[in-house]
C-alpha cells in the first residue's frame, strides 16, 4: 500500500476512534454553562470545541436513528424469528456476551478513554505553544517587512 493510502487509513481510523470517544465518553460528561464558555481555559481549554463537536455528532445520530429502527425491525422480523436463531438460543448467547463486555472490557475502555483525554489535553497544549511561537515570529519578523 502506498504512503497516501496508509495515511488515509490512519486518518480515517483516528476520526472513527475520536468520534466513538466523543459519543460514548465525552459527550455524556459535557454540560457547558455560559460561565464555562467565557473562561474555558479555567475548566478545560477544549470544552467549547467538544460541545460543538458533540452537537454535530448528536445531529448525525438523530438523522441515522430512523434507519437503525428500520434495520432493527427487519432483524426482529426476519432473523430473530428464524428457526435456527431460536434453536441455538442466540439471544441468550448475545446476552452473555453483553454482560461479559460490561463486566470485563468496558472498565478498560473507560480507562483508555481517560488516558485519551489526558493525551488530547497535552497535544492541545503543545500545538497551542507552537501556534503562539508562529504568531510571535510572524509579528516580529514578517509583519514589519510587509508594512
Amino acid at each position: 500500500m502506498s504512503f497516501a493510502g496508509r495515511l488515509k487509513c490512519y486518518i480515517s481510523s483516528f476520526l472513527v476512534i475520536y468520534a466513538v470517544y466523543l459519543l460514548t465518553y465525552k459527550c455524556n460528561k459535557l454540560d457547558e454553562s455560559p460561565l464555562e464558555h467565557g473562561i474555558e481555559t479555567v475548566f478545560h481549554p477544549l470544552s467549547h470545541h467538544h460541545n460543538t463537536l458533540c452537537d454535530g455528532l448528536n445531529k448525525g445520530v438523530h438523522f441515522v436513528n430512523p434507519y437503525f429502527e428500520t434495520a432493527g425491525n427487519y432483524f426482529g422480523q426476519h432473523v430473530r424469528s428464524h428457526s435456527l436463531f431460536k434453536q441455538y438460543s442466540v439471544d441468550d448467547k448475545l446476552e452473555v456476551v453483553r454482560t461479559s463486555y460490561y463486566s470485563y472490557i468496558h472498565p478498560l475502555v473507560i480507562k483508555l478513554f481517560e488516558f485519551f483525554e489526558v493525551v488530547e489535553y497535552h497535544v492541545y497544549q503543545h500545538f497551542a505553544q507552537q501556534w503562539a511561537r508562529v504568531q510571535a515570529f510572524y509579528s516580529s519578523q514578517i509583519a514589519p517587512k510587509l508594512a
